[in-house]
């Protein structure tokens, strides 16, 4: 990306729409962490970019009047409380806008990152009781974040502990979806036969 080109300028409008959200987000007690997430911590951005943050709390997430009293402060057009139970995120305040960017604030607890960076770093798990679907995306995540706040220092532990890609989750992930993989070929080929046969 060069700078000063439209995608550049949309970089800096984007990430300073996060720094404005992860500065008045760090005043609250009981988070720990914020991180950016996706296009705008990869700095690949287009016009239909928007900002998207992970806020680990400590220990609980902080009840939706502390959320909304918060974010209409620097934002309009929030909805609030959406519960994930079994998702990397557990509440989602999102389609707010904040100096005309569209922004998801996405909350998880620390505890529960523990326990799923645990399952998957440590026992090779593809999938989990507090995350049943793909959560070995979140070591990704986590390394590919722009960290806002690290206060606790959760997020460096978690990087640190994720640097190398385990081994035997390797394996778990080939020995699951390696058949799949050879089914869906299977069947592109018959298609393929059948088509121009």
């Amino acid at each position: 990306m060069k700078p000063g080109s439209p995608q550049d300028t949309r970089l800096l409008h984007l990430r300073a729409a996060a720094q404005r959200v992860g500065n008045t987000l760090a005043s609250h007690p009981a988070i720990s962490a914020i991180l950016v997430f996706g296009s705008v911590a990869h700095g690949q951005v287009d016009e239909f970019s928007d900002v998207d943050l992970l806020l680990a709390c400590r220990s609980a997430v902080p009840p939706v009047a502390e959320r909304k009293a918060i974010l209409n402060e620097i934002g309009s057009g929030w909805q609030f409380d959406r519960q994930n139970e079994g998702s990397l995120f557990r509440v989602v305040d999102e389609d707010g806008h904040v100096a005309g960017v569209l922004v998801s604030v996405h909350y998880q607890t620390v505890p529960w990152i523990d326990a799923v960076l645990d399952a998957v770093l440590e026992r090779g798990a593809i999938t989990t009781e507090q995350m049943p679907f793909r959560p070995y995306t979140v070591p990704a995540l986590l390394q590919r974040a722009w960290v806002l706040l690290d206060r606790d220092g959760d997020v460096a532990r978690w990087c640190e502990a994720s640097r190398n890609y385990p081994s035997l989750l390797q394996a778990n992930i080939l020995r699951h979806f390696v058949p799949d993989l050879r089914t869906h070929v299977d069947e592109l080929k018959r298609t393929a036969e059948r088509d121009l046969g």
